[in-house]
């Protein structure tokens, strides 16, 4: 990372067309000199839609990958970067799309529309009021996500080996998974301390999901397939490639960020089966399938689901 790069990339969806002019004119006062916004005007007659997602993703890919993946493939840590956001207007239309896009890989929060938007005459005046109003909305909630990034980071890293937060979402319970990350986007909406109200979150998940002694006696979250994910200690060897046409693009962003903080992209899971054998046959990261012996006993798998 560059001494000038951003140290927070925002992602902001579903700001109205209409008024993306006026918008435009706000973005250097919601960067105030350490955060770089991604952004793409919305039609609303089509409200959220599979292409708009899938280009301001795309988008997302490319600063990320400038300013971090191309430099940061065997560090565990990011000099400079703190974190990712998404912040996206509520259109009440597909908002589910924008979730599903960037909740796993970004602190993702939801901020309204103003209420006359979308049936009112447009003036100048007005949209120059709701680009003001978005602008302010977008303003207070990123502050706030900056607290949770960190907290978030401090889970991550500092007690990868314990917390749910780095748990793969499909080869653990992505139900599960995807809820931890609308808990975790949800802190930065409310008005508490958001280094207690994350460790709330996370004990909150463990008295869900009790965690029990593997076959080694190690600590273990266990899924409802019996599959025990054990945290590594100090030995680091996960997904830690480089950018390659190997992977998508989910794939490598997975496997640096979660919920918007970086983490050691060296991070994997030990699993074991709590009684009996493993599966020989698995989905990774980008559900390609992978067969192991069944002679293995255990298994890798990284935060973003690859699988070794």
């Amino acid at each position: 990372m560059k001494p000038n790069d951003p140290k927070f990339l925002v992602v902001v969806a579903g700001v109205p067309g209409i008024i993306s002019e006026q918008f435009k004119g706000k973005i250097a006062s919601l960067e105030e000199g350490r955060r770089q916004f991604i952004w793409l005007p919305l039609d609303m007659t089509r409200g959220y839609n599979p292409n708009y997602v899938k280009q301001i993703f795309n988008n997302f890919y490319d600063e990320l990958r400038r300013s971090v993946l191309d430099t940061s493939t065997r560090q565990s840590g990011y000099s400079g970067f703190q974190g990712a956001m998404t912040v996206f207007l509520k259109h009440r239309r597909n908002d589910d799309l924008v979730e599903r896009a960037f909740s796993i890989e970004t602190l993702t929060m939801s901020v309204p529309m103003p209420d006359w938007l979308g049936h009112s005459r447009y003036s100048d005046a007005r949209c120059g009021q709701a680009a003001n109003e978005i602008a302010t909305s977008i303003k207070r909630v990123v502050r706030r996500g900056e607290k949770v990034l960190s907290a978030v980071y401090n889970q991550v890293n500092s007690n990868d080996n314990q917390t749910p937060f780095l748990l793969p979402e499909r080869n653990f319970d992505s139900s599960k998974i995807g809820e931890l990350a609308r808990s975790v986007g949800t802190i930065a909406l409310e008005d508490n301390d958001v280094f207690e109200a994350v460790k709330n979150l996370v004990a909150t998940f463990k008295a869900q999901n009790p965690r029990v002694k593997g076959p080694n006696n190690r600590d273990s979250f266990r899924n409802k397939r019996n599959l025990l994910f054990q945290g590594p200690g100090s030995a680091r060897h996960g997904f830690a490639n480089s950018v390659s046409k190997e992977h998508k693009k989910q794939c490598l962003i997975r496997g640096r960020i979660r919920f918007g903080a970086p983490y050691d992209p060296r991070f994997h899971y030990d699993c074991v089966k709590l009684k009996g054998s493993l599966a020989t046959s698995w989905k990774s990261c980008h559900e390609q399938e992978v067969t192991i012996s069944p002679a293995r006993t255990h298994i890798n798998i990284s935060p973003n689901d690859y699988v070794r």
